[in-house]
């Protein structure tokens, strides 16, 4: 995703320091539009305050979008998502 230059990952930045459950937003998209425009090509994220609000409101956030990796899931579906990300960019610029 740190190759989307419009994604902005919220949490650490090093790979090393993360978990499989990735939040971030994009600049001019209200994290719900993210998740409507992911859910239109079957992929399911949430977003929203994720029941932090006072958390969104310290980092100036509206909100986030967030997906939740594990073991099963493969290359080539984060290729999808990365895709669908950029469609969403497009679409909204």
């Amino acid at each position: 995703m740190k190759t989307l230059d419009f994604v902005k990952l919220v949490g650490p930045q090093d790979a090393k320091h993360r978990g499989s459950i990735v939040s971030f937003t994009i600049d001019g998209i209200h994290p719900h539009d993210i998740a409507e425009g992911l859910s239109n090509q079957n992929i399911c994220i949430r977003g929203g305050h994720h029941c932090a609000q006072v958390l969104m409101d310290q980092l100036g956030f509206s909100g986030t979008a967030r997906l939740s990796l594990a073991f099963y899931n493969e290359k080539e579906e984060v290729d999808v998502l990365l895709k669908a990300l950029v469609e969403i960019y497009d679409y909204f610029n």
